[in-house]
Order: C-alpha cells, then structure tokens, then sequence
C-alpha cells in the first residue's frame, strides 16, 4: 500500500498542493487559493468527477441535496436549501463547497471520527473524553489530515487536561471556546490521535481490554492504527496454523526480550509470534510486532504503566510473567517500522516517536477512499469513489475536508440508489 498504488494519474495531477497544505495558515491565503483552484480543475463544470462510472439514474438536484445534508449535517435539507434545487442554475459543486464550509460540517466530522476511531462505546460510557480527538479534527479539518496523527498540540477540556497531569493556565482557561476547550499540549511521551486517552480506550474494549503484559500485547491497538493509516483491517486475533517453513525474525532493530509464551505453549510476545512459522510472521514481523512496542506504555485505560504498576498486578494479569521480566520488557521502548512497506524502517522511541513517523506516511490517499464512504456516508466504497477522493485529497492540501470533496463530488454519489 503505498502512493504508486493509488489511482490518481500523477502525471496530469502533479502533486499540487502537497507542501502548500503545511503553510496555509486560511481562508484567502495564496495557498488555500491554489489548492481551491486545483480542486475546482478535478470537478468542472458541475462537480464530475475525473473518473467515471455509469448511473442507471443520476440523484435528482433535491434528491442529492438531500444526501448532502444528512451525511454532513445530519439533517434533512432546510427550506432555503431545498429551494435552491428549483433553481435552474443549481451546481451541485457549490453547494459541496458551501457545505464543507459551513460550521455544520463539523457535525459529519463528528460522525466520521467517531466511526473511525469507535468511539461509540466510550462516547456512552464517557461523552465528554469521547470528544477528544473529534475537537481535533473539526478544528483541523482544512490542515493536513496526516499531522494530526504525529502532532502533540491538541485541545483540551479542564477535565480532559486533568487526565493528562496537566494544569490549565488562567490565560488557558479564559481562551476556551463555547464548548469549553482550549488549546493544550500532551505530555511527552504520548503525541497525535493514538496517544490519546480517549483512542486508548476506545481501542482497548471491555471484552479485550489491551496491555502489554496480557496475551492481546495491545495488537487490537495495532489493528486499529494500521487500520486508520491504511484503510486495511486486520484479521481478528486468531490461533491459526502457523504455515509451512520457517518463521521469520523481526528485523534487528525491534526489541527482542519479548518471546513468551503461554502456559498452552502459544506464542504471543512481540519476537515470539513472527518465529511460528510465515504465517504468523507475515503480519507480526513487520507490523504487529514492531509496532506492538509503540503501545507498550499504556495500559487498558490508556494510563501510564511504570514499574510500580507492574508489580501491583496480580499473577493472573500478568499471565504467570515474573515481574522483572515485565519491566524488562516495558523499559525497551524503541522499534523501527516501515510506513509503507516499501520504504526501509525507521526507528522510533515510544509512541510519540511512532506518531511522529506515521504522521510522514503517504498511505492517507488510499486509507480515506476506503474510511470516508464507510463512515461518512456509511456505504462501502467503489473504485470511482476511492479514485475521486484520493485525486481531491492530493490536491487540496491532504486536508479531511478535502477528502470529503472527494466523496460528495464523486460520480458515484450522484447516482441514485434505485
């Protein structure tokens, strides 16, 4: 998975906007206004798409109105928008754009975080914290969607700032805005969305809550971070047939004091799986077990483990594991990683220094053609859709907002379900 793979002609799109994204500061800058102009050359005339697809019947001006307003705004057209579909010189690439800017698409950006990260399950149980990482992205949604991930400039409520040990000013909490949040940094050794307290629980589930010194060793925490870069899920965690031949190492910048095993003789710490055989190993010597030691440093509720902690567990939570053994483990906090499988890997201390290599992934194109119809539009994606909304990802600044021109101006929406 890598940008070759995507399917953008790069040859007549060039990369415009790749490295104008980082330096527009907004609206009216020289580099928002190229990126605009880019965009409105993939969509002419009335927002078609680049690549196109065969409609048994395209959405009528109401009837597309109206998917607009429900994926972005959750809502139904309003009168004013509904009139405007009457009007002869209706276009539906205006209305998209008049949309994206609305502060009313912070609510599809709501409703695809929240899907992308899971975060139905917390957002019950926790509303506020669930709101964490989409603060982020809806005041994020024109910046460049991949330094979300490696960035330790967040937002913060004063009780999500407690969470983290961190004390807000007075000049802090005198600049929270009408939702109470205000802008704050992270500590250290957490940096973008998977260092967030909030991700952590929501990628650490009641029935599999996710740390390394249990048997999971925070793989669904891996799934889900390759799953947001990538757009690729991983199969469930399962005790397969380990393959004919061999197993393969992790390369030899991936900690290696990891290799236990349970008391059923089932491999399941970072260096221990890969060597079961190639078929364990295609997933957990590249992935699973590299990245496995990014998360080390959190436990179930995306707490800080330490020493102290570790010998406060009891023998059936640490799985039998001597504790100096865990700490043992938990002290190796360096790996490396290729972000594209093609590239060599590059080594990273923690999981701020994982967040700051993912964040230079280029797999963010493809990922989002698969995310955005899933979870804005809650339908699975197709090619023309995948293709439409890498081309206006890549042109307009690799912003969230711009992959979701894509989506809305793809060819594919226009056409009517029946």
């Amino acid at each position: 998975m890598n940008c070759s793979r995507l399917l953008v002609a790069t040859g007549a799109l060039g990369l415009l906007g790749c490295g104008a994204a980082a330096g527009a500061k907004g609206p009216g800058t020289t580099a928002e206004s190229s990126q605009t102009e880019a965009a409105a050359s993939l969509f002419p005339g009335d927002g078609l798409s680049i690549v196109h697809t065969s409609c048994a019947r395209e959405k009528s001006p109401l009837e597309f109105v109206t998917a607009v307003t429900r994926d972005l705004f959750g809502r139904e057209p309003n009168d004013v928008e509904t009139a405007r579909t009457a009007s002869s010189g209706f276009r539906r690439s205006k209305f998209v754009e008049e949309a994206l800017a609305s502060p009313e698409a912070g609510v599809g950006v709501a409703k695809f975080v929240t899907g992308l990260f899971g975060l139905d399950a917390l957002k019950a149980e926790d509303p506020e914290l669930s709101l964490e990482p989409v603060v982020l992205a809806q005041r994020a949604s024109e910046q460049r969607w991949a330094s979300l991930f490696g960035t330790s400039e967040i937002y913060c409520s004063e009780r999500t700032a407690a969470l983290y040990g961190i004390a807000l000013s007075p000049e802090a909490l005198a600049a929270r805005d009408g939702d109470g949040y205000t802008s704050c940094v992270l500590p250290p050794e957490r940096a973008g969305f998977f260092g967030m307290i909030s991700v952590l629980r929501a990628t650490s589930p009641e029935a599999n809550p996710q740390a390394f010194y249990k048997q999971n060793n925070n793989y669904h925490r891996v799934g889900a971070a390759l799953y947001a870069m990538r757009g690729v899920e991983m199969a469930p965690a399962v005790h397969a047939a380990a393959g004919e031949g061999p197993g393969v190492p992790l390369d030899s910048c991936v900690p290696a004091t990891d290799a236990r095993v349970n008391a059923d003789g089932i491999a399941y710490g970072t260096a221990a799986v890969p060597l079961q055989g190639p078929n364990c190993a295609s997933c957990h010597a590249r992935l699973h077990g590299p990245l496995s030691v990014a998360f080390r440093a959190f436990g179930p509720q995306g707490e800080i483990l330490n020493a102290a902690t570790l010998e406060a567990l009891t023998a059936e939570e640490r799985d039998a594991t001597p504790v100096a053994h865990l700490q043992a483990i938990l002290a190796e906090r360096h790996s490396c990683w290729s972000v594209d499988d093609t590239r060599l890997p590059e080594r990273f201390l923690g999981q701020a220094g994982f967040a700051r290599l993912s964040a230079t992934a280029p797999t963010y194109a493809e990922a989002l053609g698969v995310q955005v119809p899933r979870h804005l539009g809650g339908v699975p994606a197709d090619a023309n859709m995948k293709t439409s909304i890498a081309a206006s990802f890549t042109v307009g600044g690799e912003s969230l907002s711009a992959a979701f021109r894509g989506f809305l101006l793809s060819e594919s929406y226009r056409c009517a379900s029946k």
